[in-house]
């Protein structure tokens, strides 16, 4: 049998890190390892992990050396990592038992694969009102990706660790850190992969009610402000290379536009129409003159009503489902 690692980075875990450890116990697939990274951890995560006297359950604190942030723990489990195969699960996420064994399987009969994308289910509070997160097609995924349309989650591949050295993860992203590194994987030379469409549903990602809320609330993070033009300095130029990709630099842009609408931060707006100077070679003359709009003083008085910002929330993300259609998921 061929060894699995199962990667886990973890910050204040405990109240599902158990629960998180158990769906990889439960695997008909014997041969597999746990890495636990914490993050610096101020609750009862070291005890839940205690709890499990295994040895194919490893604990590693992150050294106070090492950046703080959930891509800093997926590299140190990477570094650790003996296995042949990667799976990169989140403290809050679970494996249905079939999991690690039909992805294997696979991997096995694809022995020239880098990676393999398998379907997930997503739910909020209650497992047994999972629906399905990942929207798996047989299109290519890089214009996706590219518009921050994301087909699949952390959990949903297995990767050869041969593959995941060469590429590891951004230490710099504290958001966005999946479609960081699957642009990376995709665009990678000759790399060999399989989207598994037809895959029955084993990983269950977990959407906290917090997070749901703010999303509704369309709270918008200093983090994700400094991720997401990161994200667009790094990936706007790519996405201007190619007539494919027409689809995702139009999304980006939106996303642009209307994220610096929210961003009350005067420091973030700042550098929202500095990220604009930046990709500004790669904007048409419209794209220019909606954002120049946008910044104008006497419109972001006006946004910061709360009827207006609903309006242009409403506007904007109409624009964003033309483009994507049902397919468009705000990461």
């Amino acid at each position: 049998m061929c060894l699995v690692n199962v990667i886990i980075p973890n910050f204040n875990g405990e109240k599902t890190l158990k629960d998180t450890i158990c769906s990889v116990f439960n695997q008909s697939y014997e041969d597999w390892e746990i890495i636990i990274i914490d993050d610096g951890s101020t609750d009862e995560s070291r005890m839940v992990v205690n709890e499990f006297s295994s040895e194919k359950v490893h604990f590693i604190q992150r050294p106070a050396s090492r950046k703080k942030g959930g891509n800093t723990c997926r590299n140190i489990g990477i570094e650790n990592a003996k296995g042949e195969y990667l799976v990169f699960l989140d403290s809050d996420d679970l494996l249905a038992s079939y999991c690690i064994e039909r992805r294997v399987a696979y991997m096995k009969e694809h022995p020239n694969l880098d990676f393999a994308v398998f379907n997930t289910y997503k739910f909020i509070g209650n497992i047994e009102n999972s629906t399905l997160h990942t929207k798996l097609n047989t299109d290519d995924p890089l214009p996706s990706f590219l518009g921050l349309n994301c087909l699949w989650q952390t959990t949903s591949p297995i990767w050869k660790k041969t593959f995941v050295n060469k590429i590891g993860f951004n230490e710099d992203f504290q958001r966005l850190q999946d479609p960081e590194m699957v642009i990376r994987a995709l665009s990678y030379p000759n790399v060999k992969f399989e989207i598994v469409t037809n895959s029955l549903p084993d990983a269950y990602y977990r959407i906290s009610i917090k997070r749901s809320k703010e999303n509704k609330k369309r709270n918008i993070s200093t983090n994700y402000n400094k991720s997401f033009i990161q994200f667009i300095e790094e990936f706007y130029p790519l996405s201007s290379t190619n007539n494919n990709f027409d689809l995702a630099k139009k999304s980006l842009f939106y996303q642009l536009t209307q994220n610096h609408i929210y961003s009350a931060e005067k420091s973030n707006i700042k550098d929202y129409v500095r990220c604009v100077k930046t990709i500004s070679p790669k904007l048409s003359k419209n794209d220019i003159l909606i954002f120049n709009l946008c910044t104008n003083a006497f419109f972001l008085r006006i946004s910061k009503n709360r009827l207006m910002r609903k309006m242009f929330s409403m506007y904007f993300s109409n624009l964003l489902h033309k483009i994507w259609g049902d397919l468009y998921v705000h990461y």
